[in-house]
């Protein structure tokens, strides 16, 4: 509100979908996309909670995303959130003129699957712009040199949501909230990026510690 901004999440709407009440999505744990933020929601040591969130300024949205284990946290969540932040990043840096989604997509994928886990399929990464979702999609696999070709100045949302185990996935009750079948743990990342020679992440979040204390 100070910087005269407003959530790009909440009361979004799309079609057949409730409104979603919240300007922050939070997931904890087994939660995979579009978790709520409520009074309710306790979060523990050893946790992996996800923030998705963005804002509309002068028309245009930004949607970012970050996971971070909560206090003491095991050796095997660690290893999720920096092999999913990883992937991610190596992704973005494929942003370049004349590349493909596939070569991002792949990127995602060969780095998680090499580590043992899965990608989600069902959520992908996107343009953004004047509208929170636009052309191209851009799924977190693929094969190199397929999909569509980038294009200069393109900003593109690069994301993955990865699985320590079943990236099968099941939506509760509230039609918003998805997690995994298996309760099987999941991290996000999400960064905005230019497409250019030199790709941009223009969203500050890859600086966050995947760890809190």
């Amino acid at each position: 509100v100070d910087y005269g901004v407003k959530p790009a999440f909440k009361n979004y709407a799309p079609q057949d979908m409730p409104p979603f009440p919240s300007s922050l999505s939070v997931c904890v744990n087994d939660e995979v996309v579009h978790g709520f933020a409520t009074r309710e929601k306790v979060i523990r040591s050893g946790d992996i909670v996800t923030l998705d969130f963005g804002v509309i300024h002068q028309g245009y949205y930004s949607d970012h995303c970050v996971s971070i284990g909560i206090g003491e946290v095991s050796n095997r969540l660690k290893k999720l959130l920096e092999i999913s932040k990883l992937a991610v990043l190596n992704s973005a840096k494929l942003a370049k003129p004349g590349g493909h989604t596939g070569d991002l997509g792949y990127a995602m994928q060969s780095v998680s699957e090499l580590a043992g886990y899965k990608v989600v399929r069902e959520y992908i990464g996107h343009g953004i712009g004047r509208s929170l979702h636009e052309e191209p999609e851009l799924p977190a696999y693929g094969r190199e040199g397929k999909g569509e070709i980038l294009k200069k100045d393109m900003v593109l949302c690069v994301e993955a949501q990865i699985v320590d185990g079943s990236a099968r996935i099941r939506t509760d009750a509230d039609k918003w909230t998805v997690r995994t079948k298996n309760g099987d743990l999941c991290s996000w990342f999400e960064y905005m990026v230019i497409v250019a020679d030199k790709p941009e992440i223009i969203t500050p979040t890859q600086d966050w510690p995947i760890i809190k204390s």
